[in-house]
């Protein structure tokens, strides 16, 4: 069983935790980093303008949220177009995408035009077991998004295995600290080749580091 490698949801502003955004700039970066200003790109953040014009070491991506296939198409390329014009970003992270195929506005033809316009890596978020296809489209999608106590006695389905360990990201929050390497080494058990864990809580958990990162 390989580790698993590190790709965090970075929701963390840079006035909040200057200490985490060190860690960035020397260069002690998660293989993938999902950037989110507010809830997406917003230009008027002088905190950012500096990150985004800087080259970093590992693969940083601009969240933009789906809504669950109630935002048009139009809307989603025009965010995700506004982050791939800045010289940190190389991809595109979806959050609540459907887990379904078609719904409302959402058609698996989006993670496609969004490649079409510079998106290197598109990583997709629906936050539960999607439709199989989904992952065959996107370059990496999260397949779990739990709590640490429901994550341990979550069983993925047979099928998940079908797909190569590269393309799935986990996410689990509400992890002491001294049970986060065994949170990591449970989701590379199940199949993921990505994962993040934290101690975090909701609302927002990822806006916490791990403590043992």
């Amino acid at each position: 069983m390989n580790p698993v490698r590190l790709a965090a949801p970075w929701y963390i502003h840079p006035a909040e935790d200057e200490a985490a955004w060190q860690l960035m700039l020397n260069g002690e970066t998660p293989q993938l980093a999902v950037l989110n200003i507010a809830s997406g790109y917003r230009e008027q953040d002088p905190y950012y303008a500096p990150i985004l014009e800087r080259q970093w070491p590992g693969t940083l991506l601009g969240y933009v949220n789906a809504a669950y296939g109630q935002r048009p198409a139009s809307e989603i390329f025009a965010e995700a177009t506004r982050w791939l014009e800045q010289p940190a970003i190389s991809g595109i992270m979806l959050d609540c995408v459907p887990s379904q195929i078609h719904q409302g506005h959402w058609e698996l033809g989006v993670i496609e035009q969004l490649r079409s316009i510079g998106a290197g890596t598109v990583v997709a978020n629906p936050g539960t077991l999607p439709d199989p296809v989904l992952i065959e489209h996107a370059d990496l999608t999260c397949v779990a998004e739990q709590d640490w106590q429901d994550f341990q006695g979550w069983q993925p389905p047979a099928w998940l295995r079908d797909h190569a360990a590269e393309r799935l990201w986990m996410l689990v929050h509400n992890v002491p600290a001294g049970e986060q390497q065994r949170a990591l080494q449970l989701c590379a058990a199940r199949g993921a080749g990505y994962a993040w864990v934290t101690s975090g809580q909701l609302p927002n958990p990822w806006s916490t580091l791990p403590e043992t990162w």
